[in-house]
């Protein structure tokens, strides 16, 4: 029931996008093509972490209110005992879905009527104080809850404490292989149990590492802060020259995601998510001028079919990254009311309340821009119709044709 929901929503979904977003970019110098976005789940405060269900499509978003469960039409909320904000969730093969808090971690199993039920497996150890779990990974029958201070390994209903030399950012799960940044130090391998510091590294000590993410066949992207993106080969960190450092630079990088082997999302803090290809290229950048609910980016989630979840300040932003619909927005009223498109090789004419407008259509990588929109002259008025006859474009206006 809860697949047919999901597959409900997405053709809801594509339905509204052909419907709603049907105005056309004027924006003076880059006018934007936009993948439909689905933009309103009403989820308030921040999205820390997006997982999914492996087995039947549901989306949880670890939330500063608690846990909130999607089955494509309605989100749930489950709060722990004291109510606490839920930092970082993941789901394994079983359908547990292992979730961390402050000083507490544990994981919910649905009960007998089809309600999520927590069990809390924190006292099975002695955590820090203060400790707060931020990231968590499932591999097999083992689970990786990672603070601060520690990661806490979770196996065979145990729980152990592997701290770390000192105090440490984030855990990263790059292909099967786990990777630590430590404040002042560099970056830490982490397997079998122990911290080993990885080579050259040093260059991050005073650089802060949001995000880690495969690059090609055997290479990284290292996502810092304020200081772009670098690339490691196996032996060396270098600089990622590239439209992507230099956004991130600028506006504070805070989660990226490889989404195929040519396409990539980078999240920020101050201006929302851009979409990149192996070069670094922006091919897209959504902002709340363009969709998003909100320009900070605290999370990104690839699911299992062709969607991209984004966690924000406040809300979460779904797009479908392969839908066939697009969505040209404006950034004034210039362009005015549609009443008539018509596309010709690759132009596409259109007919508004302000007059006949061209615009070319632009292809780069698998995205399409809409580029150099220009009034007709002598078009100005009430813009009816637009029929192609004999290789002529005819144009119903208020005017006449």
């Amino acid at each position: 029931m809860k697949k047919a929901f999901y597959k409900l929503f997405i053709q809801l979904s594509t339905l509204l996008g052909s419907l709603f977003f049907a105005t056309l970019a004027t924006d003076a110098k880059i006018p934007e093509l936009i993948p439909y976005l689905i933009n309103d789940f009403n989820l308030k405060n921040q999205n820390w972490n997006i997982a999914q269900n492996p087995n039947n499509l549901l989306i949880y978003a670890a939330n500063s209110q608690g846990l909130f469960e999607f089955n494509g039409i309605n989100w749930t909320k489950y709060t722990l005992k004291d109510k606490l904000p839920i930092r970082a969730v993941a789901v394994n093969n079983n359908e547990q879905i292992f979730t961390g808090s402050f000083e507490e971690f544990g994981f919910w199993e649905y009960s007998s009527t089809g309600i999520l039920e927590y069990t809390s497996i924190s006292h099975l150890t002695t955590m820090e104080k203060n400790d707060e779990i931020w990231k968590i990974y499932c591999e097999g029958e083992k689970v990786y809850f990672q603070s601060f201070t520690s990661v806490y390994i979770y196996y065979d209903e145990t729980v152990e404490k592997v701290k770390a030399p000192y105090a440490m950012l984030f855990l990263h799960q790059i292909r099967d292989k786990y990777v630590v940044q430590v404040i002042e130090s560099g970056l830490f391998w982490f397997q079998n149990n122990e911290y080993s510091y990885i080579e050259k590294s040093d260059v991050f000590s005073n650089k802060k590492v949001h995000a880690i993410i495969p690059y090609g066949d055997e290479q990284w992207l290292v996502c810092t802060d304020n200081y772009g993106i670098f690339r490691y080969d196996g032996q060396n960190f270098s600089y990622f020259s590239s439209d992507a450092s230099t956004f991130l630079e600028s506006n504070v990088c805070n989660a990226a995601k490889q989404l195929n082997d040519s396409t990539y999302a980078f999240g920020s803090i101050l201006n929302g998510l851009i979409i990149t290809n192996k070069k670094g290229e922006i091919l897209q950048n959504y902002s709340i001028h363009n969709g998003l609910k909100n320009n900070t980016i605290l999370s990104l989630y690839a699911d299992n079919k062709t969607g991209l979840w984004i966690g924000l300040d406040e809300g979460v932003n779904y797009i479908d990254m392969q839908s066939p619909y697009t969505h040209y927005k404006s950034r004034d009223a210039s362009l005015g009311t549609i009443y008539a498109l018509l596309k010709k090789n690759d132009q596409l004419y259109i007919g508004t309340n302000h007059g006949l407008f061209l615009g070319d259509i632009v292809k780069k990588d698998q995205f399409y821009h809409f580029a150099n929109l220009r009034p007709i002259p002598n078009s100005q008025g009430q813009v009816w119709s637009l029929v192609e006859y004999d290789n002529q474009i005819l144009c119903g206006h208020n005017e006449g044709t």
